[in-house]
């Protein structure tokens, strides 16, 4: 959102506000607005008056796009995939990465499987998606786990980099198949995509999110 207040008089000079405190021309007791907005707006205010032309940015209320955004549906196999990550991390041992366990100081915290999944809801929706899939999870894993692996002293002289756990745990740990039959952008109803979403208990096994073919 962006409004311009100017003074009377020809502006000397022009100044970007970019406000962090949602609606700051909303009126006082109305919407978002609130004590720091009206600081902002009477700022803004005072500033015009002396002859500077004033450009303040705000934020998009949420409810901007509740009609056009829909949190991407993820289903308990891509969910799982998440979690098995960041136990890898804890645990490596346990997750077929003996190797790493004499790297890894400290693994993720469960904090990290949430991370992945907002993240990776995040670029599906980039993406043109409504639904996750282990890819979308696998992409932003590095982003998201980088900065949550502590290594050992041994790794650091070995010049072993968090990139490197992270990278290796990718590329051991098998992501659940995904195979959507159609991808219904249309809809903003989920629930029957944990219907029609059917997998076994083993992570190769194809998880099949749609039941219908996709157009072409």
């Amino acid at each position: 959102m962006r409004q311009r207040i100017v003074g009377a008089s020809a502006p000397l000079r022009r100044v970007c506000v970019l406000s962090l405190h949602t609606s700051p021309l909303e009126q006082p007791g109305v919407g978002d607005a609130g004590g720091m907005n009206v600081y902002i707006e009477q700022t803004a205010v005072r500033m015009a008056q002396r002859g500077v032309a004033v450009e303040i940015f705000t934020t998009v209320p949420a409810w901007f796009f509740a009609d056009s955004l829909t949190v991407p549906f993820v289903h308990h196999a891509v969910r799982d995939y998440a979690v098995r990550l960041v136990m890898a991390t804890r645990q490596p041992a346990e997750w077929k990465l003996p190797e790493l366990a004499g790297q890894i100081a400290l693994g993720a915290s469960p904090r990290g499987t949430l991370g992945l999944l907002a993240a990776g809801r995040a670029l599906a929706v980039l993406r043109g998606r409504r639904f996750l899939v282990p890819q979308d999870v696998y992409d932003v894993a590095p982003e998201v786990l980088r900065h949550r692996v502590m290594l050992t002293y041994d790794a650091i002289a070995a010049e072993t980099t968090a990139d490197d756990i992270v990278a290796k745990v990718l590329a051991t740990l098998p992501a659940p198949r995904v195979a959507p039959s159609q991808d219904a952008l249309g809809s903003s109803d989920n629930s029957a995509f944990a219907d029609t979403a059917q997998t076994n208990d083993t992570a190769n096994d194809t998880v099949n999110l749609f039941d219908e073919p996709a157009a072409g």
